[in-house]
């Protein structure tokens, strides 16, 4: 795929990509972008419809056809998931993905696809839904279709509305579907209710509350946040917990409104929060980088985080920024002697031991190390 790509035989490209989806692997993902990025070529190049190409690599060689048109591609998006919905048990997502992302493709190309537009707008919300509701169980899936409900969004002529609009529809279509009764219920149970309270922040419903209201809002979410430790029983000793999410999220909300209104007391109740969740957990990266983060915002120097983190390595250049400024502005002269020279000592290293690095990724085949 990447030779065709890379010599721009776009139609070998997007019948390859076809005949990798049905036959190796519907489920991943790189399989897909090839196929969109090929179409979008083939659209804007109007290219015929009918060419074929041959699998050369193949022992029993194959002679694949290349649609090239948004219709054909429709058509083997929808086979495709319609085969994915009969499927009992675990579910693919790059099939719903896939039928998304050809939806808006659909509405954003001028080339081909006017006939298909009417429709392409309503199909995009139905599989958003039942997307949400398939996968409401793992936190990933709402990370999956956010870039397409934002999408959705920006088409309408009130984005806030349709944001509204989108958010009672999965309450609703949620409803009664977990029960929490058992473990696994009540992890679902929360689940759903992290999925709900990230789109409400996320598409903006949140940011006009006033303070009282944030600061409930953000109250309840830490509420849920400690009825919900009794689920992390049994969990891995550096596993992040179940409800980890909803003091992001809390953090999140009154961070957003400390910045609007230039309030330092939503500062200080954010800081309370993590300090309270960090006393639940054993680690969670998150927490001690927002802690971090916060207390420079106020003036206080907590270095000791840097410690708790474990940075070494790489690290020590992608994250030191972040203890620097409090360091500075804090006069430790000492402490920001030592985190710099950290830095220095992991470059100076690195080019005594970078020869021979190599060279054991090339004798070992660890290509991915490079």
């Amino acid at each position: 795929l990447s030779l065709y790509s890379d010599s721009k035989q776009f139609a070998a490209v997007h019948a390859l990509s076809q005949h990798m989806i049905e036959t190796d692997d519907r489920d991943n993902w790189e399989y897909y972008k090839c196929f969109f990025e090929s179409l979008k070529h083939l659209l804007h190049e109007r290219e015929s419809c009918s060419k074929t190409f041959t699998l050369p690599f193949e022992e029993d060689p194959q002679e694949l056809v290349c649609g090239g048109t948004f219709s054909t591609a429709l058509e083997f998006m929808e086979g495709l998931l319609a085969k994915e919905t009969q499927v009992q048990g675990k579910k693919c997502r790059a099939p719903y993905l896939g039928m998304m992302e050809l939806c808006k493709l659909g509405l954003t190309s001028s080339i081909g696809t006017d006939t298909f537009k009417p429709q392409l707008k309503d199909r995009l919300l139905d599989l958003l839904l039942d997307y949400l509701i398939l996968f409401r169980r793992k936190p990933v899936g709402f990370l999956d279709v956010m870039e397409y409900i934002h999408f959705l969004c920006s088409l309408d002529a009130k984005p806030q509305d349709c944001a509204a609009a989108i958010v009672a529809k999965v309450k609703s279509s949620f409803g009664e579907l977990d029960q929490a009764e058992d473990q696994e219920g009540a992890i679902a149970c929360l689940q759903s209710k992290i999925t709900i309270y990230k789109l409400e922040q996320c598409l903006g419903c949140l940011d006009d509350l006033d303070e009282e209201t944030a600061q409930a809002t953000a109250d309840q979410y830490m509420q849920d946040y400690t009825e919900a430790l009794p689920l992390n029983a049994g969990q891995e000793r550096l596993e992040r917990g179940h409800g980890d999410d909803l003091v992001l999220l809390a953090v999140s909300l009154l961070t957003f409104h400390a910045y609007k209104r230039q309030s330092a007391p939503f500062l200080v109740h954010a800081l309370c929060y993590l300090e309270y969740a960090a006393t639940k957990v054993v680690y969670n990266s998150y927490f001690c980088i927002l802690q971090v983060l916060l207390y420079s915002k106020l003036g206080i120097c907590r270095h000791d985080i840097m410690r708790v983190l474990d940075v070494k390595y790489i690290q020590m250049d992608t994250l030191t920024y972040l203890f620097l400024p409090s360091l500075a502005a804090s006069g430790n002269i000492a402490n920001s002697h030592s985190t710099m020279q950290s830095v220095v000592n992991f470059h100076k290293n690195f080019q005594h031991s970078s020869p021979d690095d190599m060279a054991n990724v090339f004798k070992h085949e660890s290509f991915t190390k490079i």
